[in-house]
């Protein structure tokens, strides 16, 4: 699921799977927080945690918020 900009959370059925924002320093590859799926209340923080990190260090392009859809 698309969350945010660098936000996207995979799932298999057993773990969920979402870049942190980080990079190996040796291979320069990213870095992926996994959780399991129980309790799914953990993975839900986590997750906001990111998007509010995300939100906070970078806003919606104009074009996008202008067509932004907030929950009422």
């Amino acid at each position: 699921m698309s969350v945010w900009l660098d936000l996207v959370v995979w799932t298999n059925g057993r773990c969920y799977r979402w870049w942190t924002g980080r990079t190996s320093e040796k291979t320069r590859r990213r870095l992926y927080a996994v959780h399991g799926t129980d309790p799914p209340v953990t993975t839900a923080r986590h997750v906001a945690l990111r998007y509010f990190e995300l939100r906070d260090g970078r806003p919606l392009p104009a074009v996008l918020a202008e067509v932004r859809c907030d929950p009422v």
